[in-house]
């Protein structure tokens, strides 16, 4: 009896360091090969502006794209996504000068991102500027890049930055919370008017479905550094390597 108690014990140790083994080789081969998401800012559009001397609303529909071409278990979904929008000022020798904040572009659902796939969907923002003494030089600019006179003359054009602020996802079965400052600078024709914008009002939110494809912060009227991540960098990559990098 002590003998097959023996046996039983050694049995079930070799099982175990079987299984641990195992566990170890998948964790090395999934890490060894990784390769980094990346998460870009493809395009900023802004749509039924209305500008006055003593407000401005708009929307701000942004485009993020996602690429992941890991296999499993690499994959999941952005639970919720924060966008902050800036005013910048184009004329200016650094490209930035002082820097506006404007409102907040948020995911109105999760959006899944399954293995070696790219992803697109759109974040809204309804911008709606009222005129007060903190608002006045974002006004003013607005008009000044998008007023009347400006559209009489020709095709004309506002600077924005999107700074990808935050973001809660789902990677690989494990929940992720991270914040971010990975900004994206660039000059948009101004669309009174009508436009290919959301339909929800000023002051609400709103976004457009995902669609998938296989194989800092600064107060109103401060001026705050930045710099622009052109589409495709590894700046903005970050964002989604940063959350699936940790799990390998």
């Amino acid at each position: 009896m002590a003998s097959t108690g023996k046996k039983l014990c050694v049995g079930y140790c070799v099982c175990c360091c079987c299984v641990i083994l195992a566990i170890v080789l998948f964790v090395v081969i999934v890490a060894a090969t990784f390769e980094t998401p990346t998460v870009d800012v493809d395009k900023v559009q802004v749509a039924n502006m209305k500008v006055s001397p003593t407000a401005v609303t708009m929307f701000v529909n942004i485009t993020i794209h996602i690429a992941n071409p890991n296999n499993w278990p690499i994959e999941g979904s952005v639970e919720t996504l924060l966008a902050k929008i800036y005013s910048l000022d184009k004329d200016a020798s650094d490209g930035m000068g002082s820097k506006y904040y404007m409102g907040d572009a948020t995911l109105p659902s999760p959006v899944p991102i399954e293995t070696q796939s790219n992803t697109s969907f759109v974040v809204v923002a309804a911008v709606e500027v009222p005129y007060s003494a903190e608002t006045a030089a974002l006004i003013e600019r607005i008009n000044g890049d998008c007023g009347v006179l400006q559209q009489l003359g020709g095709a004309a054009t506002t600077k924005l930055q999107i700074v990808l602020a935050s973001v809660e996802a789902t990677v690989a079965g494990v929940d992720v919370d991270a914040a971010f400052d990975i900004p994206f600078a660039t000059e948009v024709p101004c669309q009174q008017g009508g436009g290919d914008g959301a339909t929800a009002a000023p002051g609400s939110g709103g976004g457009a479905a995902a669609t998938t494809a296989a194989p800092g912060t600064a107060a109103p009227g401060t001026t705050a550094p930045g710099t622009t991540a052109a589409p495709g960098t590894t700046g903005a990559g970050g964002l989604l390597g940063g959350l699936s990098g940790g799990l390998v």
